[in-house]
């Protein structure tokens, strides 16, 4: 009322107010104060106007209609184009519905009209974080720490998103903590901290963290099945379960809360409890993206390929922007030697979003497996000069210099590839077969015994060694590894060829 009346009033109170708080909304406010009476009335019709309309898009989104939701924030757009929260409605939409590049340019032309909003600019960078486009994030963010926005809680909360989505986990954790310490309330960072402290086992200080999170938002699901989690890898299966029943019990079932007792099932031994829990989910009547992405890796697990991709379809339907399981669906379709439509599935991906990590590396894996050399290359390159801190970018482009027949190349490849992450079992593995026809049986050796350190359970690693050590001579090793080898897959192909390898050695 203040406004269409007597705008110095008002400019006084929205002044004192921005000494309070730094308010966006409130800057918007003052600005209007510059145009006449009438002109501010007009604002504000049209902004109440935008606000009805925003919250029917919310409305449409927690049902999952996110084409209503759309068709709502749109119409917001239009009504009032400079209405800030209607930009970051409309761009929240498109990067979840994979339209990354659509939502960047939306937020830079808005960015180049209205340079001091500095939410405008954290969406920016978040979209750069979500679209891998780890660079520009960097840039955006080196250019923010300039404004005095650099010393919030939100920027020290970007800084930690930018180290995570860059596989830096300490200093994520150390920028998370630090804007803790500026803003004691923000649940998100607490979950992060938690989630971050979990992945690398330090368990009390994960629970200390999420429990400060659970009490700030008791109800947020992803917050009560990490705490699940946490309770099962320290040795709680019935807690961590009967935790996740109690939830179901006071919030309802949750899909994200039957997917996690199923999990759990599974990976204590519980097969026929999973099974009935995969039986209940199926029959939910709520369909969401959780409930598609539980039904496609419980399917995977119980190995029925059918059901896998009638889910993988249904959840496209639902979100075609789902990158995520979109790779997922690809690399299924790889393992079943479905390569064409195999292809087709990354070619979304890269269509949609270029930058997301390892399409390219997944796609010249297919060429590979297709003999279409120039075209696997061409896709490695791009591979590594998108992510280069990724070990498969720099494992995929040593993969097409070895099957080129330039092993000194590959070596090179595969050494960067292991000094990126030194667990990477496939560059130990290809670095090891270059070795074997290097004639170094020997360092062939210790790469394969490094491979088999971090995963016991694949057979042709033991199958590999086994011709490692025959070839130096160790023939009893050998005959051991070549009995492994037939004990972790008693249906080998090449079984009768290895048995008589057995034979030979006794």
């Amino acid at each position: 009322s203040a406004l269409k009346n007597k705008n110095k009033e008002a400019a006084v109170f929205f002044e004192k107010s921005l000494k309070i708080r730094e308010s966006e909304e409130l800057r918007s406010m003052l600005s209007s104060l510059e145009v006449s009476g009438d002109d501010a009335a007009k604002k504000l019709i049209k902004e109440s106007k935008v606000q009805e309309l925003l919250k029917k898009a919310n409305a449409e989104l927690k049902n999952n209609n996110v084409e209503s939701a759309f068709t709502y924030a749109i119409e917001a757009s239009d009504t009032y184009p400079e209405y800030v929260p209607a930009i970051l409605f409309q761009t929240k939409l498109q990067i979840k519905r994979g339209l990354y590049g659509a939502a960047i340019t939306t937020l830079q032309n808005a960015i180049s009209k209205r340079t001091r909003v500095p939410s405008l600019k954290k969406a920016l960078i978040e979209a750069y974080i979500a679209s891998y486009k780890l660079t520009d994030a960097q840039q955006a963010l080196t250019e923010l720490s300039q404004d005095p926005y650099s010393t919030s809680a939100e920027y020290a909360s970007l800084m930690a998103d930018f180290h995570l989505a860059s596989l830096n986990k300490l200093p994520a954790l150390r920028w998370y903590e630090e804007a803790l310490i500026r803003d004691p309330l923000r649940d998100y960072d607490l979950y992060q901290r938690a989630n971050l402290l979990f992945q690398i086992k330090r368990f009390g200080e994960a629970l200390k963290n999420l429990n400060r999170a659970k009490f700030l938002e008791p109800s947020n699901p992803d917050y009560i099945v990490l705490y699940s989690e946490i309770l099962f890898e320290q040795g709680q299966t019935d807690s961590a379960i009967g935790y996740l029943r109690d939830a179901i019990s006071e919030k309802g079932e949750h899909p994200k809360f039957i997917a996690e007792i199923s999990a759990l099932y599974y990976k204590s031994g519980q097969i026929k409890e999973f099974q009935n829990y995969y039986k209940k989910v199926q029959a939910m009547p709520k369909k969401d993206e959780d409930f598609y992405e539980f039904l496609m890796k419980a399917a995977t697990i119980e190995e029925k390929k059918d059901d896998y991709e009638m889910y993988a379809k249904e959840l496209f339907k639902l979100n075609p922007g789902n990158l995520k399981a979109r790779l997922e669906y690809g690399e299924f379709l790889t393992e079943n030697k479905i390569y064409d439509e195999a292809i087709q599935q990354y070619e979304v991906i890269k269509e949609r979003l270029p930058s997301y990590p390892k399409v390219h590396y997944y796609l010249a894996k297919l060429y590979l497996t297709t003999l279409n050399i120039n075209k696997a290359e061409e896709l490695a390159k791009e591979e590594l000069k998108l992510n280069p801190n990724l070990a498969t970018s720099h494992y995929i482009n040593g993969e097409v210099a070895r099957v080129n027949g330039d092993y000194r190349q590959a070596i090179r490849h595969y050494e960067n590839a292991i000094s990126k992450n030194a667990k990477s079992v496939d560059a130990l593995m290809a670095m090891a077969w270059v070795r074997m026809r290097q004639n170094n049986s020997r360092v062939a050796i210790d790469l394969y015994s490094q491979a088999l350190k971090e995963d016991r359970n694949t057979p042709e690693i033991n199958k590999q060694i086994a011709y490692a050590y025959l070839d130096s001579g160790q023939r009893a090793v050998a005959k051991e590894k070549f009995e492994e080898y037939l004990k972790l897959s008693p249906g080998a192909p090449d079984k009768d060829q290895i048995e008589a390898q057995i034979r030979s050695l006794r």
